[in-house]
């Protein structure tokens, strides 16, 4: 972990930042289950204790993804009410404590777990591949988690943090047939599978941080849902003045 955060920065780099607001081209696609995508700009905002995810595409089957902790809360924003994407029934109904614990988003985030004082719950467990990269991974354990299972994979040369493996089982009753249809009867195991994948690093203010960003939700159940997200920022700026309603819907 001290190697990770020496190719992060400095501690002095890293102590001086206290916000982060990255700006860039986004879009989302969904690749099965339904086909079809969208283009919009993309923005990812964090001090130490809060963050906010965002994607606007303002279609009025889709306005925004937004995912948003204040310092209190985790909040998700609406496809179109009341149906939320595959991402943000992820966040809200298993991966509240991703977003709690600075976990989300990796070193985009300026609350990233590994960067805190706090005592972590991490587990080596050896050279693997994820997502078809060779990493040293660690496993964490989230709290309030349940069965999440949570891989952190780390570049062998540089150990930048490079990808993050989320992979839930979940028995249901009333099984769900895809997330926000309704149920029929029955019991059965529903499976997520979350990958964050992050790219094209460069240095910021002594920084070295993520340009690219993306992220692909599998959902199965009685049937597969697979969307992903992705960011390709081109503005990182620290230290600025986020305003009073960053860190809520809007």
């Amino acid at each position: 972990m001290a190697k990770h955060l020496e190719a992060l920065g400095t501690p002095e780099a890293r102590a001086a930042v206290k916000t982060r607001l990255m700006n860039g081209e986004g879009s989302m696609a969904f690749l099965e289950g339904e086909t079809w995508g969208l283009p919009g700009p993309a923005q990812f905002a964090s001090d130490a204790g809060r963050a906010r995810f965002e994607w606007r595409f303002g279609h009025h089957d889709y306005d925004a993804e937004q995912l948003v902790f204040d310092g209190e809360d985790v909040m998700v924003a609406h496809m179109r009410p009341p149906v939320r994407s595959p991402l943000a029934t992820f966040i809200v109904d298993h991966g509240q404590p991703l977003l709690r614990e600075g976990i989300w988003g990796g070193v985009t985030n300026v609350g990233w777990a590994l960067s805190s004082d706090r005592k972590l719950r991490l587990k080596y467990r050896g050279l693997k591949e994820l997502q078809g990269k060779k990493v040293h991974v660690l496993r964490y354990q989230a709290a309030k988690s349940g069965n999440l299972r949570i891989d952190l994979g780390f570049d062998p040369e540089t150990y930048r943090h490079v990808v993050t493996d989320y992979s839930l089982e979940v028995a249901v009753r009333g099984v769900v047939t895809r997330p926000n249809e309704s149920s029929s009867s029955g019991v059965m195991s529903t499976y997520w599978k979350v990958i964050e994948e992050f790219d094209d690093f460069r240095p910021v203010d002594g920084i070295t941080l993520p340009h690219a960003y993306k992220v692909r939700v599998t959902y199965n159940g009685r049937s597969t849902l697979i969307a992903e997200w992705k960011a390709l920022f081109s503005e990182v700026k620290h230290n600025q003045d986020l305003g009073p309603d960053v860190f809520k819907l809007r």
